[in-house]
């Protein structure tokens, strides 16, 4: 994943490790990072499975419920 290191952006994206964060407006960091992976078949991969993993730990349905449901009962 490659995307502009602004907004909530940054929460999801670990850098290095999940994707890249490149500066709003820098084309050419995009363009290197893009042929870097296209490059890189096996730093894909490993981006990939880091990405599926944290999602599934940290981003289910019944985890988000869960954490809503705390929230709401928390501010009652």
């Amino acid at each position: 994943m490659i995307a502009s290191n602004c907004s909530a952006i940054p929460e999801l994206v670990v850098e290095g490790k999940g994707g890249f964060l490149c500066p709003v407006g820098d084309v050419d960091a995009f363009a290197e990072k893009i042929n870097f992976l296209a490059e890189n078949a096996e730093l894909r991969r490993e981006m990939g499975a880091f990405n599926r993993a944290r999602i599934e730990d940290n981003f289910t349905l019944e985890l988000m419920l869960r954490k809503y449901q705390e929230l709401f009962e928390e501010t009652s």
